[in-house]
């Protein structure tokens, strides 16, 4: 099994899944914890800043190289990420990207910056950091989806960082979209580009719950951004496929944003539970053990 950082771009993701919810912020939170002043929250019409959290699943991916194709590991990732332009927006700009970006078909191009991003598998965060200086770090996933409310549970051993509890529904579609992610590189901004396709169902008026834990740090960082409870809409992606392409540096000063270090283990716990299922260790499931790992 190849290391992620010893594969080329792009990086495909041949399957994935998961969901995303949009809540409201303190605008002067998020801003405070952007890598760059070239980076603008996108302003709701409240005056709060758009922040997403979003659990995805990647099941089979693989990289290019000069002789092929390598596989990577399969893993879980909650993002949780302040949405931003490179430019500000006045208030009427911002909510016609807030309506397209709803819709799904914004006028403006917008980033991301994750401010929290934990995951399963080593591999993935430690190219993340390496790479972009992405704030990707080790945590353990318990994901119920095995009745009408889904349950998405994040933490470090013992230490909650943050839950979701979802209730999907709504239109069904398919998104096509290009995402972009700044992170930094040495001293400078930097920006990778993510060609998606998703089968999708949108439910724009709640749909999600988010809770944040009380005893890990990464937790106590998120409850500075004053985050809503219930989120304002709920994209499930039913299926989805993803090009990742390497990441290019910007002329433009930035700071990383802090996250955990390292803690040695290459995977944390993947528990899920399907309808008609008990609880199962994913990567036990799937067969899928790289070399050495240990909990």
């Amino acid at each position: 099994m190849a290391q992620v950082s010893a594969a080329g771009y792009p990086v495909i993701v041949h399957r994935l899944d998961g969901c995303m919810s949009v809540h409201a912020a303190s605008f002067e939170a998020v801003e405070a914890m952007l890598p760059s002043p070239s980076l603008h929250p996108l302003r709701l019409p409240d005056g709060r800043a758009m922040i997403g959290v979003a659990l995805f699943q990647k099941r089979s991916a693989t990289a290019t190289t000069a002789t092929g194709t390598v596989p990577l590991p399969p893993y879980a990732e909650l993002l949780v990420s302040a949405v931003v332009t490179r430019r500000p927006l006045s208030r009427a700009a911002a909510a016609v990207a807030l309506g397209g970006t709803l819709l799904g078909s914004c006028p403006v191009r917008l980033g991301a910056v994750g401010l929290a991003w934990p995951m399963t598998s080593a591999d993935w965060a430690d190219t993340g950091r390496d790479s972009m200086a992405l704030p990707m770090f080790v945590a353990d996933f318990r994901v119920d989806l095995a009745g009408d409310a889904w349950r998405i549970e994040v933490s470090e051993g013992d230490r909650s960082i943050a839950a979701l509890t979802l209730r999907p529904g709504g239109q069904l579609g398919v998104d096509r979209m290009t995402q972009l992610v700044y992170g930094v590189s040495g001293d400078r901004l930097a920006l990778a580009r993510m060609d998606t396709r998703f089968v999708r169902q949108r439910r724009l008026r709640g749909g999600a719950t988010l809770e944040i834990g009380s005893e890990h740090p990464v937790a106590a960082r998120l409850r500075e951004l004053e985050l809503s409870e219930v989120g304002m809409g709920l994209w499930t992606y039913l299926d989805g496929r993803a090009v990742l392409h390497g990441p290019i540096t910007l002329g433009v000063p930035a700071s990383p944003i802090p996250g955990p270090a390292a803690r040695g283990v290459r995977l944390g716990a993947y528990q899920v539970r399907y309808p008609g299922t008990d609880w199962m260790d994913w990567y036990a499931a799937s067969a899928w053990r790289p070399k050495g790992s240990r909990r």
